[in-house]
């Protein structure tokens, strides 16, 4: 991978379970790409084989401040663990 790509990157975009819901904007029954948890085992997947990676989250989606902070957490978490993110990307929905 290194050889084509100097790193990769997933938005894990918010950790708030009700942007999950019908309707919403990650609906889980339209969306199953956008669930939290699947985003989070890319992550971590990416940490384990080494990957630099570029994640970040989405501001003004429907989450609170908490869920902001959370999602930030669970970034840094990841990176604590593997040290692999190179960029957390702060980025507004609208």
């Amino acid at each position: 991978l290194k050889e084509v790509s100097a790193s990769q990157g997933l938005m894990l975009e918010s950790l708030s379970p009700a942007l999950l819901a019908p309707s919403a904007p990650h609906d889980a029954a339209t969306c199953p790409d956008k669930a939290p948890a699947a985003r989070l085992a890319a992550l971590a997947a990416a940490g384990a084989a080494g990957v630099p990676f570029t994640s970040g989250v989405l501001v003004g989606i429907g989450e609170s401040r908490r869920e902001r902070l959370e999602s930030l957490i669970a970034i840094r978490r990841a990176h604590e663990t593997y040290g692999h993110v190179q960029e957390v990307i702060i980025q507004n929905f609208r």
